[in-house]
C-alpha cells in the first residue's frame, strides 16, 4: 500500500510543479510556494524512506483516500508547533567542528 501511496504523491508533487511553471506569480508568492514545494518534497522523502511497517495499513489507506494526500500532509505540517531548529543547529555546529578539524590537519 505503501508504493501507491507513493505514486500518488508523486503525482501531486508533480502536477503541484507543473502549476507553478505555468502561472504567473509575483516575486512574493514564489517565495511562499518555494517553501511550500520544498516541504511538500521533504515530505514525499520522509514517506518514501519510512518503514512501511509503521503505518498499520488502514493509515495506508486513509491517506490514500485523501483527496489531495500530499497537500493534506503538507498543512498538518503547517499546524505542527515542532521545528527543526535545534537539530540543524547541532547539525551545522558539527559540521563546521569537523571542517575546523579537518583543515588545521592541512
Amino acid at each position: 500500500m505503501k508504493k501507491i501511496v507513493l505514486r500518488k504523491l508523486d503525482k501531486e508533487l508533480k502536477d503541484y510543479r507543473l502549476y507553478l511553471l505555468s502561472v504567473i506569480i509575483s516575486a512574493e508568492q514564489l517565495l511562499n510556494h518555494a517553501y511550500e514545494f520544498v516541504w511538500k518534497e521533504e515530505i514525499y522523502s520522509a514517506i518514501s524512506s519510512m518503514d512501511e511497517k509503521r503505518f498499520l495499513k488502514g493509515k495506508w489507506n486513509f491517506l490514500y483516500n485523501k483527496d489531495n494526500t500530499l497537500e493534506y500532509l503538507y498543512q498538518l505540517w503547517m499546524k505542527c508547533d515542532c521545528r527543526f531548529t535545534d537539530e540543524l543547529a547541532d547539525i551545522i555546529l558539527d559540521e563546521v567542528n569537523y571542517d575546523m578539524e579537518v583543515q588545521s590537519h592541512e
